[in-house]
């Protein structure tokens, strides 16, 4: 009978701690997501924004530290006030923000989540320059009055092949351009036309990578009867 009651009360013992142990349930899974593959190198354009979210018992969802390693060199991450770590909220959400260095490069960024370490996502992200614009081309540059026209072509050129799909803004003090706002094309090319006005004048037109509007390039335009 001795025997037999240390035995239940170690069976006891041992249901207890079982139940009371995080460790004896699964663990959670975790989910990242990045909002691109890559970042651009300069100010207002060098943050790129994450989001956490664990899966699992909800006991082990809520209030728990994700360590982050990056690359020093290339950049840092900001999550909850805190560098390289995030803290999930009540339902296993968290969210935080990589931010580049001047640089070129390919960050790696590693989430751990520090209860089960074992816990892991990887991702690779890539820096690159910033295109930039770099000339503006008309097909003539002496047109006659009354709605006369001539193609523009605006040019940028990327370290990184990184052409298509840039918005270009044109601007003209005289005439009628075709578009205000043209996207790059795979060989980084925006199309536009100019509609001369009824009077002689000098027509100065002006294209800009929305990117980096304070750099722009013009190419003026003769209007005469």
């Amino acid at each position: 009978m001795k025997y037999f009651t240390l035995a239940l009360l170690l069976l006891l013992s041992m249901l207890i701690i079982t139940s009371c142990d995080d460790r004896g349930s699964s663990t959670p899974t975790m989910e990242v997501t990045a909002a691109d593959s890559f970042i651009y190198n300069k100010d207002n354009f060098n943050e790129l924004a994450f989001e956490i979210q664990l899966d699992g018992p909800s006991s082990k969802l809520s209030n728990r530290k994700i360590n982050i390693e990056v690359n020093d060199d290339l950049g840092y991450f900001i999550g909850n006030g805190h560098s390289n770590s995030v803290t999930t909220d009540d339902n296993g959400y968290a969210e935080g923000r990589f931010i580049a260095h001047d640089t070129t490069g390919l960050a790696s960024i590693k989430f751990r989540l520090e209860t089960w370490p074992s816990v892991h996502k990887d991702f690779l992200i890539k820096i690159i320059d910033l295109p930039k614009i770099d000339s503006l081309v008309a097909t003539v540059t002496t047109l006659s009055t009354n709605g006369s026209s001539t193609s523009i072509r605006a040019y940028i050129s990327s370290s990184n092949a990184d052409l298509w799909g840039h918005n270009i803004l044109f601007e003209t003090d005289n005439g009628t351009l075709q578009y205000s706002e043209v996207e790059t094309d795979e060989d980084g090319i925006a199309f536009n036309n100019i509609i001369t006005p009824d009077e002689e004048c000098l027509i100065r037109i002006k294209a800009r990578l929305e990117l980096n509007p304070n750099i722009y390039k013009s190419v003026n335009i003769v209007c005469q009867d």
